[in-house]
């Protein structure tokens, strides 16, 4: 029986390494944010808002952030802020305007007011929205309310799903961070194949939290986690937030979108069942890569004499991804 486990985990030329951020482009990331940051927070003072807060927020606060494969990367970062001093509250509209003056001339690229944050393009390859929250005390609690345009103030609190997140990983391990990471590596690359589009990011952590198939093996685990992912939505289709305010994400998803989905899921249970199968570990990686790409690395199997010197040089070589390390 093949085990792929290292190709999707082990060293520089892992799948996980190939659709993870380098760590020079996460310094270059922090170094952008936090410079943005404090023109934000400058603006926003001056405009009197008070005790400005800023949370990293969805797959940068969750460390499940991946280099998608046309490099456009985003990241969430949460302006939080008081405006219980103002004689009349500002709007969500000025709101927006605000954080798109303050955002202004600090890139090339004009920000973009979009209906749920504002969003500062870098010329680097990446982009950060910026979604603005009231914060108000109910009973020595906070309340956050997202600005949303031109919908007004709606509650939401996305710090809930970072702090249910790391529960899940301190409850299971540190595979399940890995497993979501291969999850929207999945989608990224099946998004890249066909027009209608996998769920987001979201409700796919979601997912593979609730139905982790945890196995000393990450293609094991990856290949369990699916199928059951797809017997639970066979026999209910529902997907509600694990936190509040909650909602059913399906409703975000057409029916001919839950139907692919479906589908895309029972490939991976075929395609990864017959990879696990295989005796060798060249050809069961080659079926790997049907579900997730050419980034996904395929390793000479270590019994064949016939090929490079893997074993005098300590590791396996490489013969079958185009893509280099991130």
């Amino acid at each position: 029986m093949a085990d792929c486990s290292k190709n999707f985990r082990d060293g520089k030329d892992s799948y996980l390494s190939k659709i993870s951020l380098s760590s020079e482009k996460g310094s270059q990331l922090r170094k952008s944010r936090d410079a943005l940051r404090e023109k934000i927070r400058s603006h926003l003072k001056e405009k009197s808002a008070k005790n400005i807060r800023f949370y990293r927020q969805g797959s940068y606060a969750h460390r499940t952030i991946i280099s998608p494969i046309d490099g456009d990367y985003d990241i969430d970062d949460g302006i939080y802020m008081d405006l219980s001093g103002f004689e009349s509250e500002p709007s969500t509209i000025t709101i927006h305007s605000w954080i798109k003056e303050a955002a202004k001339g600090h890139t090339e690229t004009n920000p973009q007011d979009k209906e749920a944050c504002v969003r500062a393009i870098f010329k680097a390859g990446y982009h950060v929205d910026l979604p603005a929250y009231k914060v108000e005390e109910d009973d020595d609690n906070e309340k956050y309310y997202l600005a949303k345009k031109s919908a007004g103030w709606e509650e939401s609190n996305p710090r809930a799903m970072t702090d249910w997140f790391e529960e899940q990983v301190k409850q299971h391990s540190e595979q399940i961070r890995r497993l979501v990471k291969y999850f929207k590596g999945w989608q990224d690359f099946r998004n890249s194949k066909t027009s209608t589009k996998l769920p987001n990011g979201l409700t796919l952590t979601i997912l593979a939290c609730e139905e982790n198939r945890s196995d000393i093996r990450d293609d094991i685990a990856f290949n369990e986690t699916a199928k059951a992912i797809l017997s639970r939505l066979q026999d209910d289709d529902e997907i509600w937030k694990p936190y509040e305010p909650t909602e059913n994400m399906r409703d975000y998803l057409s029916d001919a979108q839950f139907d692919h989905f479906l589908k895309e899921l029972e490939k991976i249970g075929t395609i990864g069942d017959n990879a696990i199968e295989e005796e060798s570990e060249e050809r069961a990686a080659k079926e790997w890569q049907k579900l997730l790409g050419d980034r996904f690395p395929v390793f000479e199997d270590p019994d064949d004499k016939d090929k490079s010197n893997s074993k005098e040089f300590g590791a396996p070589a490489i013969i079958g991804t185009t893509v280099k390390s991130a």
